[in-house]
């Protein structure tokens, strides 16, 4: 199941209003825009309803209201989710054309039974999300295609250490770990090698050459500046580090650069989950963030051909002038906010832009950088 658009809505008609226009997404869409026009908001709406979804939080929004689209196996389906002070006031779930769900205020709804083979009526808490609370494989397996969406979209914000802070702890019996926590870094890493061996590390340590990082080696181990505690950790500490080509000593996780680490670790977490659980959506924000043209150009380089001829969907932010270059600008959505609402501009809704940009012979930078998109002659 992949995501065809999203549109979404806070707090309408009021002073706090906000809302997304519907947001067209391929398998690779890269959202730029300038500073505070809604690049991170969007992704962060996305990996919402997401967790929604998945029952990680619980509709403790005051106002929210998504309308998503996806596409499974070329049938359009629809899920259409509105909140109002916790509680759910909406929700709908159709596909194939056929309405499968639809509950309103007090929880009460209507939901199609497989088995039976007729619409029944059911009650769930207002607080409750049917999708989720009325999840059976037996009598509703049409939820399934977006519950495995869900349980597959990763959030990574570039921008931040992606771990880099923080070792790991391990017991002998060994510990749960969420690889959906971008700071998870370390014990991810762990059991990428754990469970894959030799494919998993050459995978990371190829990825680090492409973008310019000659690693010949990789692994875990105690940090050497940390000393022993009084009483002992409840288990043992280790962090990353690595081996450069030219250096004689391995460099340990606190002392790798931001830049470096940030490539590092989300290498290693696009790693683990491709080969681990087949993500259906990476969402990446601030991509490029820290790195030199040249780093950058290359990680984005690798990003476009790992996906390509996958089942992955690849979604970017950024206004990086060295990202935006190396994107076909049919890859771009460009958000623009007049007060409380984003607007956007791509090719599903100003394709003839699109395409006499192509004739200007300017790179892609100046198609957001000069007011292009708005001029009308």
């Amino acid at each position: 199941m992949r995501l065809v658009s999203i549109k979404y809505s806070e707090n309408d008609h009021k002073p706090k209003e906000w809302n997304l226009d519907e947001l067209m997404l391929d398998q690779i869409t890269l959202i730029v825009g300038r500073n505070a026009s809604g690049k991170t908001r969007t992704l962060n709406i996305i990996n919402n309803l997401a967790r929604l979804i998945r029952g990680d939080s619980k509709p403790t929004y005051t106002s929210a209201n998504f309308d998503a689209h996806f596409d499974h196996d070329g049938d359009n389906c629809c899920y259409k989710l509105s909140i109002l002070n916790g509680n759910v006031v909406e929700e709908k779930f159709e596909s194939k054309g056929q309405e499968l769900l639809t509950r309103g205020q007090e929880g009460i709804g209507k939901i199609f039974a497989s088995k039976l083979n007729k619409i029944i009526d059911f009650q769930t808490p207002p607080s409750d999300i049917a999708l989720t609370s009325r999840r059976d494989n037996i009598q509703h397996p049409f939820f399934e295609p977006l519950y495995d969406w869900a349980s597959s979209v990763f959030h990574y914000a570039f921008g931040t250490p992606l771990g880099r802070d923080i070792f790991g702890l391990f017991k002998k019996e060994g510990a749960k770990f969420d690889p959906r926590n971008t700071a998870c870094v370390v014990p991810i890493y762990k059991h990428g090698e754990k469970e894959f061996g030799d494919i998993f590390k050459e995978a990371i340590k190829a990825d680090l050459r492409i973008i310019g990082y000659d690693v010949t080696d990789i692994g875990l181990a105690a940090p050497s500046k940390i000393i022993a505690t009084d009483p002992p950790l409840a288990g043992e500490l280790m962090g990353l580090w690595i081996q450069e080509n030219g250096l004689k000593g391995k460099t340990e996780q606190d002392d790798i650069s931001q830049g470096m680490f940030r490539a590092l670790s989300l290498i290693i977490q696009l790693n683990y989950s491709i080969i681990a659980l087949k993500p259906a959506c990476i969402l990446i924000d601030d991509i490029g963030e820290g790195l030199d043209f040249e780093r950058s150009c290359s990680l984005i380089n690798l990003l476009l051909e790992k996906v390509k001829d996958t089942h992955t969907q690849l979604l970017m932010t950024t206004n990086d002038r060295f990202v935006m270059n190396n994107v076909p600008l049919e890859m771009w959505t460009v958000l623009y906010r007049e007060g409380s609402h984003c607007k956007i501009i791509n090719v599903h809704n100003a394709k003839e832009k699109f395409e006499q940009f192509r004739f200007t012979g300017l790179n892609n930078f100046d198609f957001f950088a000069t007011d292009y998109l708005n001029n009308k002659n």
